[in-house]
Order: structure tokens, then sequence, then C-alpha cells
């Protein structure tokens, strides 16, 4: 069964176009049922990062490290193609542009970058990320 288009009218048939003509009206609301929840999958995967989130940032060769999205320096330019946001590592200090396929939000997925790795380096920079959410939350009250 190929689909040519997306035209689908409910009714006595299916006017979506088959080699085998219409389909049952079951067999497009069951299709149409399934696009939606796919596509509604698809849009709540879909991360928005902003300003400030805290990310797990995977930069090369490097693990995910945690960091936060910080506004670069003024005279540092954005790269040219792949949407991407200007990440400040914790522990480290370093710094980079990292591609928003390569961030990961940082609470959602603590305990499973932290089960991957165990370095000591690593560990400073969780309890450094850990100590700044203590202080904006001491802020906070």
């Amino acid at each position: 069964m190929t689909f040519v288009d997306r035209r689908v009218k409910l009714g006595g048939g299916c006017s979506t176009h088959t080699q085998g003509g219409r389909l049952p009206v079951g067999v497009c609301r069951l299709f149409l049922s399934f696009s939606a929840t796919f596509y509604l999958s698809l849009k709540m995967a879909a991360v928005h990062l902003r300003i400030g989130d805290l990310v797990w940032g995977k930069l090369g060769r490097y693990p995910p490290w945690p960091g936060k999205i910080v506004s670069p320096p003024k005279d540092l330019k954005k790269p040219r193609g792949k949407k991407c946001h200007f990440v400040k590592f914790f522990g480290t200090e370093d710094h980079a542009w990292i591609k928003v396929e390569q961030l990961k939000p940082y609470h959602a997925h603590k305990e499973e970058m932290i089960k991957i790795n165990k370095g000591k380096r690593f560990q400073q920079a969780v309890d450094a990320v850990e100590d700044y959410l203590k202080k904006a939350k001491g802020k906070e009250q």
C-alpha cells in the first residue's frame, strides 16, 4: 500500500490515494490516529533550550559534561549552519558553541550521565552544578 498524498475525507471511504483506490474508513482512522500520535511524540521529544538552562553538552570525543547556556561574548560570532548554543561548562570553565543535537536538559538526564562517568573531574563538575543550584535556590527564598 503506497500513500501518494495525505488527503483524507472520512465518510463512506477514504479519498487517500493508494494503488488500490479507496481505503475503508477504519483504516483511515487508524492511520490518522497513528500519524497524530507519532507527530506528538516527535514534538514532545524536541526540547527548546534557552539562555540560563542547565544542560549536558557533548563535544567531540569528550563525555557529556554539565554546563549552562549563556550569552556569548559580543566579539564571538555564532558558527554558520547548524543551530547551536553557547555553553559554559562547570568545573573546567571552558566554553564552546554546541549543536542543539548534542545538548540534553540537565535534570532529565542527570542520573543517566552520573552512571556513565565516574571520573574525579566529572564529579567535581557535577558538585559545582549542585552548588550553583543551592545558591540559586537560596536567592529565591
